[in-house]
């Protein structure tokens, strides 16, 4: 009788236990969907971002624009993080749509070839609660003159 109470205890702490750090472990990506209307770049172009995460929920999001050594960053953003009850709480972000301006000339970069970086990571305790990164990399030319004309 005493060991089929402690079978029946130990299944019933081992197994939400399992099942709680299955899920808090997982390693899908977030999804990442970058819309930019033209690889062209000028003053007064938006980013459009759709992010999803289905599993542990949004962690950070930190959008940069990299031309040569110079980095400025278009957008850094953290959620709040879940509890270990998230599973039967709810996800604590599972996804956002971002509009983010490109605004090239208020940050001082110069016309030519230049890269858009994406990062974003999930609430997954792998790689020591770092999560499950997504990155995607956009390229671009920034582009302010207009063209000359020739008569």
């Amino acid at each position: 009788m005493k060991k089929i109470f402690l079978l029946g205890l130990c299944a019933v702490i081992l197994a939400p236990l399992v099942w709680v750090l299955t899920y808090r472990f997982e390693g899908s990506p977030p999804e990442v969907t970058a819309d930019l209307p033209t690889r062209f770049l000028k003053d007064g172009v938006t980013l459009s971002l759709d992010i999803i995460d289905h599993k542990t929920g949004l962690r950070n999001i930190h959008v940069r624009l990299v031309q040569n050594d110079i980095t400025k960053t278009l957008l850094k953003k953290t959620y709040p993080t879940g509890d270990l009850l998230a599973p039967f709480s709810g996800i604590p972000q599972g996804g956002d749509r971002l509009v983010i301006p490109v605004e090239t000339g208020r940050h001082g970069l110069s016309d030519g070839e230049a890269v858009i970086q994406i990062q974003v990571t999930d609430q997954s305790w792998r790689g020591w609660n770092h999560g499950n990164m997504a990155e995607e990399k956009i390229s671009i030319v920034i582009d302010t003159q207009p063209p000359a004309s020739r008569c």
